[in-house]
């Protein structure tokens, strides 16, 4: 999941397969299917190249959605002092970083 590949003079990092995904959330890949059918009413925002799917985790629509299935504060965050939106901007800063949810 972390490979780069040069686009148009940027580094962008590659788009995710369902198994990249299902990995990274700690599910099953018939979930992540599940999850992108159309009468889903929680669709995971995906991509779909013809028959194949494929997600990107720095779209904000990605990450919005991640951060709306975040559980509730935890100790780090509280300690800190900060606020909703400001939890919601450290995730998707360290999603995006790290590729990981801290």
């Amino acid at each position: 999941m972390s490979s780069d590949i040069e686009i148009t003079g940027r580094v962008r990092p590659k788009l995710w397969t369902p198994e990249d995904l299902a990995e990274y959330l700690g599910v099953t890949v018939g979930w992540v299917y599940k999850h992108c059918r159309k009468n889903c009413l929680d669709r995971v925002p995906h991509i779909k190249l013809g028959k194949y799917l494929r997600f990107d985790p720095e779209s904000s629509e990605f990450q919005d959605w991640l951060a709306s299935h975040y559980a509730g504060p935890r100790p780090a965050i509280i300690a800190a002092g900060l606020t909703d939106d400001a939890c919601v901007s450290r995730l998707r800063a360290t999603t995006v970083k790290t590729g990981r949810v801290n």
